[in-house]
């Protein structure tokens, strides 16, 4: 919404960096959660940078992009929206590890 509504860029890193922290202390709070938010903020991003960047060149497609790109065609914010995701990336892993080890 804050983008949509055309929020400073400062004020939108703010928030979505306290909300990320904040949803990661409530939802793990673990220092691999913390490496795992952190490498999860780096491939997403990355491999969207692909995407909008590599991939076009190579086969001439469009298939991903952002309306209002303002870092290299990707949303300079993504990063903290990914480490937001990243708790829910962790327990999904810790989900099927148990499920392979026949514990769920």
């Amino acid at each position: 919404a804050m983008w949509a509504l055309h929020a400073p860029l400062p004020a939108l890193y703010v928030t979505l960096g306290m909300t990320a922290l904040a949803g990661w202390v409530a939802c793990d709070g673990t220092a691999v959660g913390a490496v795992v938010g952190v490498l999860t903020a780096v491939g997403g991003p990355a491999i969207e940078l692909a995407l909008v960047n590599v991939l076009p060149a190579l086969t001439g497609a469009e298939l991903y992009r952002y309306n209002d790109a303002d870092w290299h065609g990707i949303d300079s914010w993504i990063p903290l929206v990914y480490f937001f995701g990243a708790p829910a990336v962790g327990g999904l892993g810790r989900w099927t590890s148990a499920k392979l080890r026949g514990r769920v």
